[in-house]
């Protein structure tokens, strides 16, 4: 198994691929203020006795299930556009 990070990256880039998410907002970010970010998110979680790496996971998995069900929704419009049924 990929850890949550990771996963959660290649599902970000292969739903953008497949147009099924927006491109990411155009912002002022640089990597550090990203891995502050991450950093803070971590130490929240912590805090309040939540594993981050569980909280991501759980997330990733969740949002997989619904651009799946998305991209099947497409899929299947697509067919039936095709065979006109």
């Amino acid at each position: 198994h990929l850890p949550a990070l990771l996963r959660t990256e290649k599902l970000v880039k292969k739903a953008r691929k497949a147009g099924l998410l927006e491109k990411a907002p155009v912002a002022k970010v640089t990597p550090q203020s990203v891995a502050q970010q991450l950093f803070a998110l971590a130490a929240q979680a912590q805090a309040r006795g939540w594993s981050a790496e569980a909280l991501l996971l759980g997330e990733a998995k969740r949002r997989e299930r619904a651009l799946r069900r998305v991209e099947s929704l497409r899929t299947e419009h697509d067919d039936s556009r095709k065979t006109g049924t």
